[in-house]
């Protein structure tokens, strides 16, 4: 008997380590969006690291309107919230 699962992410060391492996079968795309009324129209990776690390927290830190920024992410556990903060170095900010 087998068991299968899936996930959004690479397989952990220790998932490796207890004999579970990894078969990749598509490629996930993560995409953030912002409010349909929001002016913002390209923001650097590196500045979106520092929204979602609280260093930037006003849209107008980023030349537009004056509006807090209120980040909305996927709960903790997920494996595309892994995924994103694995990739943005975001990890445990959140």
């Amino acid at each position: 008997m087998y068991d299968i699962g899936n996930a959004s992410r690479a397989l952990k060391d220790e998932e490796s380590a207890d004999g579970c492996v990894e078969n990749v079968i598509a490629i996930d795309v993560i995409a953030v969006i912002t409010d349909k009324n929001s002016s913002v129209s390209d923001i650097t990776s590196e500045n979106l690291a520092r929204v979602y690390r609280g260093e930037i927290t006003n849209w107008s830190e980023l030349g537009v309107e004056d509006q807090p920024i209120v980040v909305i992410g996927r709960e903790d556990g997920s494996g595309t919230r892994d995924a994103f903060e694995e990739l943005m170095y975001v990890e445990d900010v959140l």
